[in-house]
């Protein structure tokens, strides 16, 4: 029954926060020009191709379009139904593993859906958690072969899975699936080698028959990024950048490790997650994907989300055990450690009119306090230990939102700055945009024709000798801005309106 309180959180999510620069509105920016140009094959952001990502994701917004009409809410629920997903086939890679015990089946759903990481993606436009789900695919593939034996189903679901993966973020998804399998020494497996090839096969095809006529109509520079750049160059570059510092979120070796155990809160105040007995597949399936990662510089937090789905299958076996300890302390020491988190930094740290906002970080730490009192009373005296953990959750995940739900709202929702340029459009003005452009605007104001993006003084001098009548939106940090434009709110800088 947790959809009940998982859908409602989702929703509530969406109404409080705005769709945030520049990664949501980047993506459905470029799902937008899908959908007014008609070119599903090529990705474009701004009227330009876009490499950085392959189409999965865009058609799946495109294709609810289709059904329902242009909306922001139809994206916005495809996180949702990914984290469902997950949670779905969990339970079934879970009878897989140990077809004996259904009880950690249950609970290891109810672990994942559960957890603050996940949960929280669940209301964002990301690929990671599509990912995670085609992974599960993929395992799901290899040990229904092991236990049955049925070579092609298995091998047309793995490649299914490999494929879709790829299709949605690129081959980062072989990392998942090929290091458990090498761990399990599946080479010395005649069957499970011929089912590893096929699969990868099969896989490699499903992404080909996309990327090869993509390759031919983008043309050169598409075909160099797509087969070169968000490869093989992409992991060159990140070597490089240990010697030049230029890497893109350049983060030091251990901070995967460092940062996994906030990403999994609540359940990484179970003690048992830290006990040596694991199940030697799921220790094969996550620690050396971590520190893969670890050593490449490029690091996100959600490059992890894939691997949730295994370290709930981890706990769940070992919290399902009769001698494991039930108690709901370490719980409630999590929220009280967040919420005191929250009331310090709040009327000690935060300096008066910063984000966020100091008075909705003490509303949100006193609303904390007081749910962790009621929900304590409520399980105490059910005796329901997993029941407890479950809900530590929700109550992270609204309190978070009261924290910064006002502050995303006032600082980061672009719908005033994209309504404007879809004004002036409408009027027949081209638009430019001084400053780092993604596509922040396009979607938001349903644009219908792309903005001029330009840089220097000398490049802001040329667009108006071509359109002299032109609007510039112009990015400064707020102590820049003149009193002689309009300005609205733009993250933590500000747009002036030339």
């Amino acid at each position: 029954m947790l959809w009940l309180i998982i859908i409602p959180l989702s929703i509530l999510a969406w109404y409080v926060r705005p769709l945030l620069p520049i990664d949501e509105t980047r993506y459905l920016s470029v799902a937008y020009d899908m959908f007014t140009s008609g070119n599903y094959l090529v990705p474009h952001l701004n009227g330009e191709i876009y490499s950085h990502k392959p189409p999965l994701l865009f058609w799946m917004m495109n294709l609810g379009w289709e059904v329902f009409g242009l909306n922001n809410w139809w994206p916005r629920t495809l996180g949702l139904v990914a984290l469902f997903l997950n949670a779905h086939y969990l339970k079934k890679l879970s009878l897989l593993v140990w077809p004996e015990k259904k009880a950690v089946a249950v609970n290891a759903s109810q672990i994942f859906l559960t957890m603050f990481f996940p949960l929280i993606f669940s209301s964002l436009i990301f690929f990671d958690l599509w990912v995670s789900f085609f992974v599960l695919i993929s395992l799901i593939a290899t040990f229904s072969f092991i236990r049955h034996k049925n070579f092609w189903p298995c091998a047309l679901l793995l490649g299914s899975g490999i494929g879709l993966g790829i299709l949605t973020k690129g081959p980062v998804i072989l990392l998942f699936i090929i290091v458990p399998l090498l761990l399990r020494k599946s080479y010395t497996d005649v069957a499970l080698f011929k089912l590893s090839i096929s699969g990868f096969t099969i896989g490699l095809c499903i992404a080909l028959a996309w990327a090869v006529p993509a390759a031919i109509m983008g043309g050169d520079a598409y075909s160099d990024a797509i087969f070169i750049k968000q490869t093989v160059a992409r992991v060159a570059s990140d070597s490089a950048g240990k010697v030049s510092g230029a890497t893109v979120h350049d983060r030091p070796f251990w901070y995967f490790i460092a940062l996994l155990p906030l990403l999994m809160i609540p359940w990484s105040f179970k003690k048992s997650l830290y006990t040596k007995q694991h199940h030697p597949f799921l220790i094969s399936a996550v620690l050396p994907v971590i520190v893969i990662f670890s050593f490449i510089d490029g690091k996100q937090p959600h490059y992890l989300l894939p691997l949730f789905p295994l370290l709930a299958l981890m706990l769940s076996d070992k919290i399902t055990r009769p001698q494991e300890n039930q108690s709901i302390k370490p719980a409630v020491l999590c929220l009280c450690l967040f919420a005191g988190a929250l009331l310090v930094y709040g009327y000690q740290l935060q300096p008066s009119g910063s984000f966020p906002n100091r008075d909705d970080l003490q509303r949100a730490g006193i609303f904390l306090i007081l749910a962790t009192f009621l929900t304590y009373r409520i399980y105490r005296r059910r005796r329901r230990s997993l029941q407890f953990w479950s809900a530590v959750t929700p109550l992270l995940f609204i309190s978070t939102y009261i924290a910064l739900g006002s502050d995303l709202n006032k600082q980061y929702n672009m719908q005033p700055l994209a309504d404007q340029a879809r004004l002036w459009q409408d009027q027949g003005f081209e638009v430019a945009y001084q400053g780092s452009y993604h596509g922040q605007l396009n979607f938001i104001g349903r644009l219908p024709r792309p903005i001029h993006k330009i840089g220097s003084g000398a490049t802001v001098a040329s667009f108006y000798e071509q359109y002299p009548d032109g609007k510039l939106i112009k990015i400064v940090r707020p102590e820049q801005a003149s009193s002689s434009y309009l300005t609205m709110p733009h993250g933590t800088r500000v747009a002036e309106l030339h």
